[in-house]
This record gives structure tokens, C-alpha cells and sequence, in this order.
């Protein structure tokens, strides 16, 4: 249902369907985000689909409310003013527009407000159109998958269907009825049979089968309903297999998108941007398992780090490639199985295949390692950078610094690698410090990527900031205030039922007063980016610089000697012991002070804790960005 995305199939519901397949069970995947896309406006669909004007408003959750509940029971006024408007009631931990479309420019944010409006028209008919063909249909089971803005339009048309076809199943799965929030569906939508809360792949094939048999479900690992549901005890997840718990990745079949792109065919002037085939290699977050970044709610009860054998992933991956050719590769892992450098990544890149793939990685990699994901075809990462402060990224649990974000950022610029990262603020514990030391930092950085995003902090259910509250001093958790337009019910379930959360700070910090001078910085880095340039060549005697940076001390350097020596030593983060050995050969470690402070007041080395990193880049590294980023 919407607001799922119209450019991605769901692997989800790729896998369940291939898994019924396997089973010898009959089953068909019917994409209703099409047909709304062409409602409303493909444009309009995607922006809301993306979190516009931020995802905290739910704004698509909120079109089918009305159609959940029934005429008059929520106030749709007060959600435009409260949410929409920004006006609502108490302190907010995002009390502004994240979208640049609407920041300082309120007559396009009434426009846009028009257009949702003009939506909201558009739900009752497109319902109707979707109930007239379930009806056709008539299916034995019907099944959604719930994630993000998924969850309202996916009740309003289950219980549209339980009128229309009593004797129909009802079921629902995904990562919006995981634990708590699955206890409550089945409390509050009596016309669902079954909530399932966590991973399906292996427990689904066995409640259809049982389902089809007339068989009970009560005993099925994960399975929710009526009958089984304790208010005193939390849901078990769906476990697959004994020894681990968890599903075993290898055991499953090939995702199975024909009915997405069979439909897309018939609808290809709403997806608004390049579609692409989901593939997974992996699941959980090694990271997290040790150390869970404090804002992540990602994983929910699923944290267990599992992967793909590499013979396994590449089998799978050819064949995706051979069944839907032609298509970029998303791959929805949370983050790269390290052994895959050393497997995957090199079988990958041996196949003679072109690919264009997309990874979330960690970035403490090596350019060594980011040239093996370049060569494999990944022409896209996200690293999960999220600040350039060392102290905000230990209040993170990141596990990095500000100089390794710095240097993955300039590695990938370095070899042709897209990096999709965001600035993030909020973190209790952070000083103003901490953001007026980043706003002096941005300006030497404009010749790399800049961020794709800022917002602050979201808090999100099964977060170690949501779960701990008290300990990070973090007070007054509710429900963001869009859930209270979305649900017809009392306070208790709404927040059983809400993934995304408000707060304040036990402190009483308000976080907009420190934060904007790096705001500004972060907005005149988007500008100068595509006139940005710090580029050397090294003739083996001297180190010719150019630097176009606004933020350049001036636009020509020549470097020789010791000055040479360190510049291309800290192509990567080296700490003062390195570079006093280097020394040794070049003039006696005496002078090396001296160097570094010519170095880091021409803006062309960067310091932290007795660690060293150079920002230049080596002619011609900019050859793949230059057409995109100069247009």
C-alpha cells in the first residue's frame, strides 16, 4: 500500500512470495502504490514517500486516516494547523521544516499544503477502486507488509475487505507491528486475523499452509492474534531455526519482483526516478551488536548480524541481474559484511559484470578497501558519517572520528565513489563548542561531497536513546504529535503504536541556539561545492597545488622538501610519531612543527589529537563528478 516506494520492490514481499512458490502455494503481489501515484501526482507521491516535509509529520499516514476511522472523528483541521503549519502545541525536538523547499518561503509551503489537501480527495475513490479489485480477486489470504508511512492505508483497506469478504484471511507483518507495536494492532483492529512480528520468511509458507488446512496458527513462532495475546508478556519474534534463531539466509529462495515490474510496465509514468532491484547480502548490523549507535532504532528486536556465504550472494545477485537486466542494484543491507572485501567483493568485481550498486558501509574502511568496492561496480556508499565533531560521534557509540569521516569523504571523491551521508544534531551531552569548532572546519571541505541532509535527532522506538531515556537525560518521551491525528484512541495505545517519538532534555537545552552558525556553513558548502577544487600534482621534487576553495589562503602552492613529504604522507590519518620518523630524513624532527603549522594555516592539513590529515586530492580525481556537478 502507500506510501511504500515506487521506485524499489519490496524484498520483503519478493521473498515471501517466492518462499509460497517454493511451497507449491499460489499467490500474487499487487502493488497499490501505482495506481495512487497516478492519483495524486507521481511528484507529490515521491516527496511524501521521501518524509516531505519531514518524516516525523506523516504526512502520508494522515491522507487515510479519515478512511481508517470513519468521517468525523478526527480534527484534519488541527493537524494541518499543529503539523503542518508547525503550530502545534509544547516543545518539539524538530520544530521546523527539514525540506529547503519550504524553509523561509511560506506561500510554497501553502501550495504544498493545497496539494495534500487535493490528495486527502483523492483517498475514497482510490480505496474504492482497490476493494472492487480484491473482490475480483477473491483471494483465500490476504497479506500486507507495513513499513513506515505503510500502516493507516494498510488498515483502511483491510477492514474495507473484512466487510466486503468476511471469509478472507487478514494478516499483517513488517517492521510497524515489530514487538509492542504489534501487541497493539492485534488489540485495537479486531478485523485482522494475524499480526506476524518479525522476520517471516521461514513462519509465513507454515500459517498459509495451516490457514488453506484449516489448521490453528496459535503455536506459530511470532504469529499474533487475539487468542494468543498477553498484555502482561512482550511478543516473540519469528525464528526460523534452532541453532541460531534467527532465519538462515543461505535456505532462502530468490526474491521473486515480476509482479512489480510487470505492473510498472502499465504504470511507468509515475516512478520519477531510475527503479531498481533490491538484494540483500545481509542482516542485523555488526556494529550494533556490540556497540548500538544511541539514536538507532533500526534492526528493532533483530540486532544478530547474519550473512550471505560470498558464492551464495553472487549467485543471487547474477541471477537478479539476468532476470531484471538493465536495472541499478540496491542493496538494503545496514551494513557491509567486512569479509567481503576479501570474498564477495572480489568474486563481484571477477564477473565481468556491470553493476551499479549501492552499499551502506562503516567509514573507518581503507582507500584499498574502497577501491575494491569501486571495482566491484558500488559506485554508491553511505557510511553512516552523521557528524564532524570526534565528541559528538562518541556520544554516537560511532566507533570513528571527525578525521576518518574526513578521509573516507576524500578517498571516495578521490576514486569516483558517491557518498549519500547526513549531519545530524541533537545528541545530549554535545556543547556549542562542538558545533562552533564544525562551522570553522566546513569551509576548508568544499571541494568534497557535501551532505545530502541535516535535521536533528529523531528518537526512535527501539533506540538505546528511547529505551534508556532516563540515563542519557532525555525526559518527557511521547508520541510525536502526528500520531495523535492518526489514531482514534486513547493515549496508552497510541504510544504503544507510535515509531517515532518527542522529547526534551533533562538540561533544558534548546539545541537551535548553538547550531546554526554550522547551519550556515552546511548551506554555503552545498553552493560552493561545483566551483570547489584543492588538486595537486606531485612532479617527484615539488607538490603543485591548486586551490579554489572560497575558503583558500591563496590559489597556488609548491611544495618541496619536508612540506611534500607530510602532505602525501597524510593522504591517510597518520598520527605525530609517523610523521616524526618521516622527519628523520627530511631536515631533523626539529623542523616538523614549523611544516605542520605552515601546512594547517594554508588550510591544507587538518589536526586532531595529535593526528594529521591532508585535504588535497590528486589531479583528475573529480573526473566522474565534473559534467554532474558543474550542470
Amino acid at each position: 500500500m502507500p506510501f511504500g516506494s515506487l521506485c524499489d520492490p519490496s524484498i520483503a514481499l519478493g521473498l515471501l512470495k517466492a518462499g509460497l512458490n517454493r511451497a507449491g502455494i499460489s499467490c500474487a503481489v499487487r502493488y497499490f502504490t501505482f495506481p495512487f501515484a497516478a492519483k495524486i501526482g507521481a511528484q507529490l507521491y515521491f516527496e511524501l514517500a521521501n518524509g516531505t516535509p519531514r518524516l516525523t509529520a506523516l504526512v502520508g499516514e494522515w491522507l487515510f486516516a479519515e478512511a481508517l476511522w470513519g468521517p468525523g472523528r478526527l480534527d484534519s483541521a488541527a493537524y494541518v494547523e499543529e503539523v503542518l503549519r508547525d503550530r502545534g502545541r509544547g516543545s518539539r525536538s524538530d520544530d521546523f521544516w527539514s525540506s529547503h523547499r519550504f524553509a523561509a518561503d511560506a506561500p510554497e509551503r501553502e501550495e504544498f499544503i493545497e496539494e495534500v489537501l487535493r490528495a486527502h480527495v483523492a483517498v475514497a475513490p482510490f480505496l474504492d477502486d482497490c476493494i472492487d479489485e480484491v473482490v475480483r480477486r477473491r483471494p483465500r489470504i490476504l497479506g500486507f507488509t507495513s513499513v513506515f508511512q505503510q500502516q493507516i492505508a494498510s488498515l483502511a483497506l483491510a477492514s474495507r475487505v473484512r466487510q466486503a469478504l468476511p471469509e478472507t484471511f487478514l494478516l499483517i507483518g513488517g517492521a510497524n507491528v515489530e514487538g509492542a507495536m504489534g501487541n497493539e494492532v492485534v488489540r485495537q483492529f479486531d478485523f485482522l486475523d494475524a499480526v506476524v512480528s518479525g522476520e517471516a520468511d521461514a513462519v509465513f509458507p507454515q500459517l498459509v499452509l495451516r490457514v488453506l488446512a484449516g489448521e490453528s496458527i496459535e503455536a506459530l513462532p511470532g504469529v499474533l492474534t487475539r487468542q494468543t495475546l498477553s498484555l502482561a508478556d512482550e511478543p516473540s519474534t519469528a525464528p526460523s531455526n534452532e541453532q541460531n534463531g534467527f532465519v538462515d539466509l543461505n535456505a532462502l529462495p530468490y526474491p521473486d519482483y515480476d509482479d512489480f515490474f510487470q505492473q510498472l510496465h502499465f504504470e511507468s509514468d509515475v516512478a520519477p526516478a531510475p527503479v531498481r532491484v533490491t538484494f540483500e547480502t545481509s542482516r542485523g548490523c555488526w556494529w550494533g551488536a556490540k556497540h548500538h549507535c544511541t539514536f538507532c532504532g533500526l534492526n528493532g528486536l533483530s540486532m544478530a548480524y547474519r550473512s550471505k556465504r560470498p558464492q551464495r550472494a553472487l549467485d543471487e545477485l547474477m541471477a537478479l541481474n539476468q532476470r531484471y537486466p538493465g536495472r541499478a542494484i540496491s542493496v538494503v543491507d545496514n551494513i557491509l559484511d567486512t569479509s567481503y572485501f576479501r570474498t564477495f567483493l572480489p568474486l563481484l568485481r571477477d564477473s565481468v559484470t556491470d553493476l551499479n550498486l549501492f552499499y551502506e558501509i562503516k567509514s573507518n574502511v581503507s582507500k584499498d578497501q574502497l577501491r575494491v568496492l569501486r571495482d566491484a561496480g558500488v559506485i554508491c556508499v553511505q557510511p553512516g558519517i552523521e557528524s564532524l565533531s570526534t565528541h559528538i560521534l562518541r556520544l554516537m557509540r560511532k566507533g570513528v572520528t571527525m578525521l576518518q569521516n574526513i578521509q573516507t569523504l576524500k578517498w571516495c571523491r578521490e576514486l569516483g565513489i558517491d557518498v549519500a551521508w547526513n549531519v545530524i544534531w541533537g545528541f545530549p551531552g554535545e556543547t556549542a563548542r562542538d558545533y562552533e569548532q564544525c562551522a570553522a572546519l566546513v569551509p576548508l571541505l568544499t571541494h568534497l561531497q557535501p551532505p545530502g541532509m541535516r535535521a536533528p535527532i529523531r528518537l526512535d522506538r527501539f533506540s538505546p536513546y528511547f529505551e534508556q531515556a532516563q540515563d542519557f537525560g532525555i525526559t518527557n518521551v511521547r508520541p510525536h504529535l502526528a500520531y495523535e491525528h492518526l489514531y482514534d484512541l486513547p493515549a496508552p495505545a497510541i504510544a504503544n503504536l507510535a515509531y517515532f517519538f518527542r522529547f526534551d532534555y533533562a538540561d533544558g537545552r534548546q539545541v537551535h541556539h548553538y547550531t546554526a552558525p554550522l547551519l550556515e556553513q552546511l548551506d554555503a558548502w552545498a553552493q560552493n561545492h561545483s566551483t570547489s577544487e584543492l588538486l595537486y600534482v606531485d612532479n617527484e621534487n615539488h607538490l603543485s597545488i591548486r586551490d579554489l576553495r572560497p575558503a583558500a589562503r591563496r590559489p597556488h602552492h609548491v611544495l618541496d622538501g619536508l612540506h611534500r613529504e607530510v602532505l602525501l604522507a597524510c593522504d591517510r590519518v597518520h598520527g605525530v610519531a609517523h610523521l616524526e620518523a618521516l622527519a628523520e630524513k627530511h631536515g631533523g624532527p626539529d623542523t616538523l612543527p614549523g611544516v605542520l603549522a605552515d601546512l594547517i594555516d594554508a588550510g591544507l592539513l587538518l589536526t586532531e589529537d595529535g593526528h594529521y590529515l591532508a585535504l588535497a586530492l590528486p589531479e583528475g580525481s573529480y573526473s566522474r563528478f565534473t559534467l554532474r556537478d558543474r550542470d
